[in-house]
């Protein structure tokens, strides 16, 4: 998230934000003057994690783009109407093709004991059935640097692991912490990135209360998961 590019002429400066879904990334602009509200530039068919490279005049921009389940495409646009100048290998055209119904990926969210909603997803194994049981691996980075969930293709890759996990048959499991660079939401109030640091001592002392809600949530909430036999790799 940030400024993306100032175009002074015109007096708009464009920025990446997501106010209502912390693992994606939109482009936004909005007056100089604050005199009115941001506009969405990005695309709204276009769900996932958009990234910019504008040129110095604010015309043209080379854009790129993945979700969880499309391999970053890119294409060159001009910025004003978002179209491609190539139609050909478009994002619309290429995500057109795609089908998410083949991912084994499900974002999710968890709320803590102490009323923290926490961004997450899990990988189901290959073949899943409900009527077994599997063992469980959490993906763990409790730091301020960067966020495990997110709608980014690739994003869910376990490097610690020699293998593939949902081929082994394992769930696996990251939840994001309120240390992570995105706003989180306690009793209604949102919490953002300026309070980083106040809360990740706090983070940090609360780790194990925050996988025991994610184990909790799995004995309750999802049968198939065996609660017994989890596991928590290093994150960094």
């Amino acid at each position: 998230m940030g400024i993306a590019a100032v175009d002074e002429k015109e007096g708009y400066v464009y920025f990446m934000a997501s106010p209502d879904n912390a693992t994606q990334a939109y482009l936004y602009r909005t007056r100089l003057d604050g005199k009115r509200k941001p506009d969405l530039v990005s695309p709204t068919n276009q769900v996932g994690t958009h990234n910019y490279e504008i040129s110095p005049n604010q015309k043209y921009a080379r854009h790129i783009f993945p979700n969880y389940y499309t391999f970053p495409i890119f294409e060159w646009i001009t910025l004003a109407d978002h179209k491609a100048l190539d139609n050909m290998n478009s994002v619309n055209d290429l995500l057109h093709r795609k089908n998410k119904s083949k991912s084994n990926i499900e974002f999710f969210k968890i709320k803590t004991s102490g009323g923290v909603e926490m961004d997450a997803w899990k990988v189901m194994p290959e073949k899943f059935d409900s009527s077994k049981k599997y063992p469980v691996v959490f993906y763990v980075y409790s730091g301020p640097a960067a966020q495990t969930v997110l709608d980014f293709y690739g994003s869910t890759n376990n490097f610690v692991y020699s293998g593939d996990m949902a081929r082994d048959g394992y769930i696996y499991i990251s939840v994001d912490n309120r240390g992570t660079p995105h706003q989180k939401e306690q009793h209604g109030v949102k919490v953002f990135t300026g309070e980083w640091a106040a809360w990740i001592f706090q983070t940090r002392q609360q780790l194990p209360g925050k996988y025991s809600s994610g184990i909790m949530w799995i004995r309750a909430g999802s049968p198939f998961g065996d609660g017994a036999t989890g596991g928590l790799p290093p994150g960094q």
